[in-house]
């Protein structure tokens, strides 16, 4: 398995040229981070104006991010353990 920066990100497929998918992963993480980053703000705003609202709404933008991050390390799971399966059939063949 390629385990390099460009892979680790999702840039770069096992044969090595950019692939859609993982071109998407790569656009889904900044977006998450960037909501992340939004939820943060808004919660800091929300506690400084003492809106407990805006204060919540940070703090579910954050929450729906770590459920995001959490589907795609699952998914990033079950794809490495089916990478290794088919190595391994290949090597039996």
């Amino acid at each position: 398995m390629i385990r390099d920066g460009a892979s680790a990100v999702g840039l770069i497929t096992e044969e090595g040229s950019p692939g859609k998918q993982a071109a998407m992963s790569a656009e889904d993480q900044v977006k998450n981070a960037g909501q992340d980053t939004k939820g943060t703000v808004e919660e800091e705003i929300g506690k400084a104006a003492g809106d407990t609202g805006t204060e919540a709404g940070g703090k579910a933008d954050q929450a729906a991010v770590g459920v995001k991050r959490t589907g795609e390390k699952a998914k990033d799971t079950a794809s490495d353990a089916l990478d290794e399966l088919r190595a391994k059939v290949d090597e039996d063949a």
